[in-house]
């Protein structure tokens, strides 16, 4: 095998690897977009880790459908969380520093 054919393959086992990553930061920014509701700090941790997998997600080589279905589902849910927090008084007051 020539040098380059070694390359290649080599670099076909590296984008190998960055799909099972990039399947694996999938499945757990999944997990995270399908909780909902709980208290203020569980909301504002949920959307850190939604932050941390998106980012995740966009700094690996991708399919560019894949990318473009990822930020409009990130944008979607960051809405939702928007509305969550406008729906829930006693969440927000507590946040605020006062009870309810």
């Amino acid at each position: 095998m020539s040098e380059v054919g070694r390359e290649q393959e080599y670099i076909g086992r590296l984008y190998e690897r960055v799909d099972v990553l990039r399947e694996g930061a999938s499945a757990r920014l999944a997990l995270e977009l399908r909780q909902d509701g709980g208290t203020a700090q569980s909301r504002l941790d949920r959307d850190a880790a939604i932050a941390a997998y998106d980012a995740l997600l966009k700094e690996q080589p991708s399919n560019p459908a894949t990318i473009a279905a990822s930020a409009s589902t990130v944008s979607a849910v960051a809405a939702s969380r928007r509305a969550d927090w406008a729906a829930s008084p006693r969440d927000s007051a507590r946040a605020a520093g006062g009870c309810l």
